[in-house]
């Protein structure tokens, strides 16, 4: 009689673990950096004072939750080949601004290359609206590295 034999292996960040491997693990603590701006006169405060810095992702798949800090929280999703996208809409010094963002993750290697981490690279465009009017368009490359400990 032949017995199967079941080994379980423990995941890396880029499974999913319960998904059945559909979408990759985002969730963490990541630091954002708008990489420049076209629009809205270059002006990067429309993007990069609320968008630089710390961000945190929790959730999974099409589930996802994009927390910039100051009640500044988006729904969005990543697939299963690593596409992301979030998008909201909120108040930002005295205008409306519609976001909207689409990128990619992927696992980079750490220095000094004794693990990984998430990469989040894409572009991010922010429509601002003042007085119930659209005033401007502003889009800006973006990348978002995972905070990882490295011992």
């Amino acid at each position: 009689m032949v017995l199967p034999l079941l080994v379980a292996c423990g995941g890396d960040k880029g499974d999913s673990g319960d998904d059945g491997g559909l979408a990759p693990d985002i969730a963490g603590r990541f630091n954002m950096v708008v990489l420049g701006v076209v629009g809205c006169e270059s002006d990067p405060s429309w993007i990069d004072d609320w968008a630089r810095g710390r961000l945190d992702i929790s959730g999974s798949g099409s589930s996802l939750t994009w927390d910039f800090g100051d009640d500044l929280v988006f729904p969005g999703g990543i697939e299963s080949d690593g596409e992301i996208r979030f998008s909201g809409s909120f108040d930002w010094q005295g205008a409306s601004l519609s976001v909207s963002a689409a990128g990619q993750a992927e696992v980079a290697p750490t220095d000094p290359g004794d693990g990984s981490q998430m990469l989040l690279t894409g572009d991010i465009t922010a429509v601002v609206q003042q007085d119930g009017q659209e005033d401007c368009t502003i889009d800006g490359p973006f990348e978002a590295t995972e905070l990882v400990d490295i011992e």
